[in-house]
């Protein structure tokens, strides 16, 4: 029962923690992170390409350079509210959805130079 107990007591790390752990050499962190972020990495770039392989490239070259600057000495990561995760009702995540859709819809019709001033805002 209290190994149950314990075990509900442990949370999972944020993106932070498995940050500051990949940058001290834990390869399991930099992967669990690659597993969480790529999603969010991937979309982006989707939303700015509107191309999947060029998205695929483009998320491929992120996770390189983020492997080819691990070591590099930051004091601290700037905004890790960006990264962060967050929490949300189903019923949240589906309105959320929606708009998503309707902004996506929107974005589409716009001229490439307009439509990265919002994406990238």
């Amino acid at each position: 029962m209290r190994e149950q107990m314990e075990s509900q007591l442990i949370e999972e790390p944020t993106d932070l923690d498995l940050i500051h752990r990949a940058k001290a050499g834990d390869f399991a962190a930099f992967q669990e992170l690659i597993v969480v972020l790529q999603p969010r990495v991937y979309g982006l770039a989707f939303r700015i390409l509107q191309h999947a392989q060029d998205a695929e490239d483009a998320t491929q070259q992120t996770f390189l350079a983020l492997i080819e600057h691990s070591e590099d000495n930051y004091s601290e990561i700037p905004h890790p509210e960006f990264i962060a995760p967050w929490s949300k009702t189903a019923d949240e995540i589906a309105q959320q959805a929606e708009v998503q859709a309707e902004i996506e819809k929107a974005l589409s019709e716009l001229d490439d130079k307009y439509r990265l001033v919002f994406i990238l805002r």
